[in-house]
């Protein structure tokens, strides 16, 4: 039940708007490179919240990189996913991952399931808080609830779960932090003649004082016969004793996004309630804003993927792939990429994209920064993504600043099956773009550092036919063509306001497939351990790594057996 999805954005006046735009065209932009995976921005575009991968652990742990201070972790995360902050980001909320197989939970799907997603809050003042299944839920497929957005104030985490039971009806939920409860929110009724009640429902998005809540219905369509989600908002009654629900969209769409004032909601709209509505017969990115007891539609822009990320005010707004705010363009979105060049952002060397989910991850209220998934051409033998800030405004040169590493993805222990791409280091860094890392090498000889150099066929992935590959890039790849592989390794990072060093990795001795046996020697006892192996099927025959124990092995083998080495 979980998507890339929801998040409003808080607290700068909609006064300073105009003031922003005005001054912009005059800015000098930059891109700041973050080093780190991040799905949230606060309101004035300084601290991104989300998490960073951590090789040493092969897990994400929560953190926050704050402008001028740089990456800091958050304590008390396992293997964390989606990460949302508060105004301030002083509280965030985020989804760990447990293993299973030391829990509670592991009887229930034995042997399907390792792991499992459950909800917390994170507190400055308190620390992580497992907020627990909600109204008496369990573990359904891999998770027990999945929080989504946490309110400008951080008092209210909002989200789905399983209730009633194992794998019971999927209830979108308000948790609050000041009487540690849950509130389920109220299902929809399908228009007669089926009258049915929702099957379905899920909170992607909540106000800064949680009385707005967004997200989706799932319920019958008796015109269209069958079950679909449609586009919903909760907000809380003039008493403020109850819920009131309202269908955005009859035929489908979905809500993801509530702007800090709770005045607008950010969604998609069905494309045949767009054709109905705009003229439209594409899913298109839409704002309601409310009037009352009512809220108006209002087109985006067609097509263009889903809203992500909102103004406090709701008159600024990025998606999957888009920036729009009704002072620009005619109110009008834009693709990213139009809009970037349209800013005169430096973008050499960096492309908007992003293999799964949205490009555009957070908008400040001024509309000035952006959080933006790119792909970046640090080194041309490996194509990296990492995540951008954007910012349209002058503001100093970021240095660069270590987040993690020289960190090991892949420990050598004599074994080529275990190590498809030879040996990795990973050094994350963030600071203002063009960001450049140079791997180095220990010279045991002179005891100097000596820069990489790429291995003139670096698009080889497999390690038997390379020595270096990415060398100019945050992952360094070691293979063992020529029995290189071990010494001392570190990265220097550098960019237009200053140089960084990272600190030393050692790299053992590799295992030489040519050397089967592993006794130091190559000579005719590796033949014949290595066609043993291969006669059996073992799959450490599998030389070449490409799956399968075949004569390809066997002549990768000889090449490396006959070269005297690896």
């Amino acid at each position: 039940m979980m998507n890339l999805h929801a998040r409003s954005r808080r607290s700068l006046a909609a006064g300073l708007l105009p003031l922003a735009l005005a001054t912009a065209a005059s800015a000098q932009p930059s891109v700041i490179m973050l080093g780190m995976g991040g799905s949230d921005m606060t309101p004035d575009g300084n601290t991104v919240a989300g998490t960073f991968y951590d090789a040493s652990t092969r897990s994400h742990p929560v953190c926050t990189w704050t402008r001028g201070v740089g990456l800091r972790r958050t304590p008390g995360a396992i293997r964390s996913g989606l990460v949302r902050a508060s105004a301030t980001a002083n509280e965030l909320s985020y989804n760990d991952y447990n293993y299973e197989n030391k829990g509670n939970f592991s009887y229930r799907f034995p042997g399907m399931f390792n792991e499992t997603s459950i909800a917390h809050r994170w507190s400055s003042a308190s620390g992580s808080f497992n907020l627990g299944p909600a109204a008496n839920g369990a573990r359904c497929d891999y998770n027990i609830n999945t929080a989504f957005d946490i309110s400008g104030n951080g008092r209210y985490v909002v989200g789905g779960g399983w209730t009633s039971g194992l794998c019971g009806p999927y209830r979108a939920f308000r948790h609050d932090a000041t009487t540690a409860t849950f509130n389920q929110l109220p299902i929809t009724i399908s228009r007669p003649p089926a009258s049915a009640p929702s099957r379905a429902n899920r909170a992607n998005g909540v106000s800064d004082d949680g009385r707005v809540i967004c997200g989706y219905d799932e319920n019958y369509d008796p015109e269209l016969t069958f079950v679909s989600r449609h586009a919903v908002v909760w907000y809380r009654n003039a008493t403020d004793t109850a819920w009131t629900t309202h269908v955005l969209d009859p035929y489908g769409g979905e809500a993801f996004v509530v702007s800090g004032d709770g005045s607008s909601v950010f969604g998609t709209m069905s494309d045949i309630t767009a054709l109905a509505t705009f003229g439209v017969n594409v899913e298109s990115p839409v704002r309601w804003r409310r009037n009352g007891t009512e809220w108006v539609p209002q087109l985006l822009g067609v097509g263009l993927g889903d809203p992500v990320a909102a103004s406090t005010n709701g008159e600024i707004a990025v998606g999957g792939n888009f920036y729009w705010n009704s002072a620009f363009n005619g109110g009008v979105a834009m693709d990213i990429q139009s809009f970037l060049q349209s800013r005169n952002v430096p973008m050499t060397g960096l492309t908007p994209n992003s293999p799964v989910g949205p490009i555009m991850w957070g908008v400040s209220d001024d509309g000035n920064t952006l959080l933006v998934r790119v792909d970046t051409a640090h080194d041309p033998c490996l194509a990296t993504g990492g995540l951008a800030m954007v910012r349209l405004d002058t503001v100093p040169c970021e240095p660069p600043r270590l987040n993690l590493g020289p960190i090991s993805d892949t420990t050598f222990i004599a074994s080529t099956i275990e190590h498809p791409y030879g040996a990795i280091l990973n050094t994350f860094a963030s600071g203002t773009w063009p960001l450049n890392y140079q791997w180095q090498k220990r010279d045991e000889a002179t005891d100097q550092w000596v820069d990489l150099v790429n291995d003139q066929d670096c698009w080889l992935s497999n390690p038997a036919f390379f020595d270096l590959k990415a060398v100019n890039s945050p992952q360094l790849r070691i293979g063992y063509l020529s029995g290189a592989w071990a010494g001392d390794y570190r990265c220097v990072v550098s960019n237009a306001c200053g140089t960084l060093v990272s600190p030393v990795a050692t790299v053992a001795p590799p295992f030489c497939p040519a050397d089967f046996n592993g006794d130091g020697g190559v000579d005719g006892a590796d033949v014949e351990a290595f066609f043993d192996a291969w006669t059996a099927g073992d799959q450490a025959a599998d030389v070449n790594l490409d799956g399968g124990v075949d004569g390809t092995d066997v002549e990768t083998f000889f090449t490396l057996w006959t070269a005297g080495g690896c």
